[in-house]
């Protein structure tokens, strides 16, 4: 891409009116003219550099390690000389990144600008951790909550209970404070696991350097805030296996197991598995991490697997014999914390899942090399074909939400034209559904109202997703697309509206193998996920198919 001048000159600055400057990633300048496999061999080092430069690319962000400065200031005088490159070619790149430092005051005195007058102090405080603390809660996803069939009280006695009793408990979470807890599994103890990849030290010493054991040790493990939250009860922890290793420590987990009223089984991914540089052929959960939540699950003590991760991981059968699933991904600095407040009840998990996650033979059904969504089976939920372990917006909550349309009646179809207009008159005569047609052709939108409303015994948020999918082959492979996402806060018995447009233009419009978008007749329907019962309406196009954007390439 450095040295494609097609997309940075002609469609990013000509088309698209881009006024900025390019900068390259890291290496990617010297990938133009390294050897295959550590670059693509396009050209020669001199004249690969002097292709970025003419291509529009106006900085090099540089080569890693102190004897690769970059392509740039190695090769450039080279290309210069030879006359691959002019001095105007080296102006205009200049003259792109001056102009934008002078705007942003780079050249102003320091004084005269806040930024450059933030101390330490205005570093990490209270209201930066409390909002990386939100931030973790809200991104936890619940994807299993389901009655334990073995339960016992605080103190390790067994709850003897009929079949209509157990029935009638509540689900495993939130747990209750005081049992005897073990959390188990690579993650038990984990601190710098949950800040991903490319992240700094995030503790100090008492002067202000970097703490000896790399700078996490002030990150809270789940075990700690487990343990602070299990008031009254307690808590241990065993590491069972690492992420992707042999060392088996798997009977001291099934010990510990066995021994707790309930156990969290910390299991995951972490940057030695994945991350830039670390691409995954399986997608698994790695080494020994199977075997042992299955050992801890054949102890008959609940469990809780509770996932870290980035990319999408399956779990194969075990999603089926763990008691509750939390989805956790890389949660930042106070990820344990969140996580306990999860457990605990104190935040009702309110998160939607924003992957669709295959099952592991997806990997043998599709090239890992094939970059096309739509291909065989297909990628991502607009064009999955077969059956994920879980799908793109799932989540459940503590409390119970109902779903219905805001007049208490299903709408009549809309009718809708490619042209722009409403066979309906702009109304289908339902106050659920309100139509408006511009007086520009196509700007057309219908909005949809629905009334959501806290059924259950608990606080929370509900995060309602907007969906559209094509009817009898239209579009095909495209099943379905998201046009708009809403949320509410409710107390028990509260209810409140929410309003999700649909321009046709925009969301209805997809775009065809010449890359053009399309508006195309036909039937559509539009469906609500993330609150009980899905409600749909119908929803009809009339007319040509038009096209509303033409390719960019």
């Amino acid at each position: 891409m450095c040295a494609n001048a097609k997309y940075l000159n002609a469609t990013l600055r000509g088309e698209w009116r881009f006024e900025g400057y390019v900068t390259s990633d890291c290496d990617a300048v010297g990938d133009v003219y390294t050897k295959f496999p550590g670059g693509h061999g396009f050209a020669s080092p001199l004249n690969g550099t002097a292709m970025a430069l003419k291509a529009g690319t106006d900085m090099d962000c540089g080569d890693w390690g102190p004897d690769a400065p970059g392509a740039y200031l190695q090769r450039l005088p080279g290309a210069l000389a030879a006359g691959l490159v002019s001095e105007e070619d080296l102006d205009r790149a200049l003259l792109r990144l001056t102009r934008l430092q002078m705007e942003l005051g780079l050249f102003d005195p320091k004084a005269t600008q806040p930024l450059f007058n933030l101390g330490e102090e205005t570093v990490h405080t209270d209201e930066h951790r409390q909002y990386a603390l939100e931030a973790a809660q809200q991104s936890i996803v619940l994807l299993a909550n389901k009655h334990p069939q073995r339960r016992r009280a605080a103190g390790g006695q067994p709850l003897l209970q009929s079949r209509d009793h157990a029935a009638a408990i509540k689900p495993l979470l939130p747990l209750e404070r005081g049992q005897h807890i073990a959390v188990i599994g690579p993650h038990y103890e984990g601190r710098e696991v949950f800040l991903s990849n490319y992240h700094g030290s995030a503790c100090l010493n008492a002067t202000g350097g970097i703490a000896p054991d790399g700078g996490y040790a002030c990150i809270t493990s789940p075990l700690e805030a487990i343990a602070t939250a299990n008031r009254g009860g307690e808590t241990v922890g065993s590491l069972g296996c690492e992420v992707d290793s042999k060392l088996d420590e798997i009977d001291a987990a099934v010990a510990a197991a066995s021994a707790a009223d309930v156990v969290v089984l910390m299991l995951g991914l972490d940057g030695r598995v994945e991350g830039e540089g670390h691409d995954r052929v399986e997608i698994a959960l790695p080494g020994l991490q199977q075997q042992l939540a299955a050992a801890v699950i054949a102890t008959g003590t609940p469990v809780v697997i509770a996932l870290v991760h980035g990319g999408a991981t399956p779990l194969g059968d075990i999603r089926h014999n763990a008691t509750a699933i939390l989805d956790c991904f890389y949660g930042g600095e106070r990820a344990a914390e969140a996580l306990a407040s999860v457990l605990f009840g104190e935040y009702n998990p309110s998160g939607r899942l924003a992957v669709t996650v295959y099952d592991a033979s997806f990997v043998d059904a599709v090239p890992l090399t094939d970059m096309n969504i739509t291909t065989g089976i297909g990628r991502t939920y607009m064009y999955y074909q077969g059956e994920p372990e879980f799908s793109f917006g799932d989540g459940l909550s503590y409390t119970v939400w109902s779903l219905s349309w805001s007049s208490g009646a299903a709408p009549a179809p809309l009718l809708l034209t490619t042209a722009g207009s409403s066979s309906s008159g702009g109304s289908n005569g339902s106050s659920n559904v309100r139509s408006n047609v511009s007086s520009s052709v196509g700007a057309y939108s219908a909005t949809f109202t629905v009334t959501l409303r806290n059924a259950g015994r608990s606080g929370g948020t509900c995060t309602l997703l907007a969906f559209w999918r094509p009817l009898g082959g239209l579009h095909a492979p495209l099943r379905q697309r998201l046009f708009g996402y809403g949320g509410l806060s409710l107390r028990p018995g509260e209810e409140g509206r929410l309003s999700f447009e649909l321009r046709a233009e925009e969301r209805l419009a997809v775009a065809d193998e010449a890359g053009q978008r399309v508006l195309r007749a036909g039937s559509y329907e539009v469906f609500f996920k993330g609150a009980g019962d899905a409600l749909s309406a119908s929803l009809r196009m009339e007319g040509a198919d038009r096209v509303v954007q033409p390719s960019l390439v």
